[in-house]
């Protein structure tokens, strides 16, 4: 999957990708989900409950391939 982390859509200026949240699961109501934001160093960091948080290395839509439900 081909994330572009910026959209210029008319009326609406520059978006910049600020976060994908990803769900691992077989419903929406039952799973586990995790997300990967971009912090003020610029790079994507993965939040997942009570493990360290992990800077993203590479393009953040090679991070996860599967399981990406938003991009905020």
């Amino acid at each position: 999957m081909l994330v572009e982390e910026q959209l210029n859509l008319p009326g609406l200026g520059v978006l910049v990708l600020c976060c994908v949240i990803y769900h691992q699961g077989n419903a929406v109501n039952e799973g586990h989900y995790h997300c990967s934001c971009r912090m003020y160093d610029g790079y994507f960091w993965t939040f997942d409950d009570g493990k360290a948080c992990q800077r993203v290395h590479g393009d953040i839509s090679s991070h996860r391939q599967r399981g990406a439900v938003m991009l905020c």
